[in-house]
């Protein structure tokens, strides 16, 4: 399983916490939109953010819900399919995160 922010932040790799500036909203909502979303944990190296890609998923949810064309909805749905065919590989059912019966391939 991926490491969360937290335990990324206890490995002290200078991952910064607290409110975000607007220059990190800036570099964030640049990047997306040459780029686009996904990746969470490679954007931050690559949009040259110090923050974990659970606090840059988190933030890009808050930035779209006011952008034209962009919704909160739309970020979520793109997790929750990527995590679902995830889940569906590990054969584990997921709506009841338990063991399926068959492994999907």
């Amino acid at each position: 399983m991926a490491k969360s922010c937290s335990s990324e932040k206890n490995n002290n790799n200078g991952l910064k916490k607290g409110p975000w500036t607007p220059e990190e909203d800036k570099k964030l909502i640049d990047y997306i939109q040459k780029h686009g979303h996904g990746k969470w944990r490679t954007l931050l190296k690559n949009a040259g953010l110090k923050r974990c890609g659970k606090s840059c998923r988190l933030r890009w949810s808050t930035i779209a819900a006011n952008l034209p064309g962009r919704t909160d909805n739309e970020i979520k749905n793109y997790w929750n399919t990527h995590i679902k065919k995830k889940l569906l590989k590990m054969g584990i059912d997921p709506i009841t995160h338990k063991q399926s019966k068959r492994k999907s391939t």
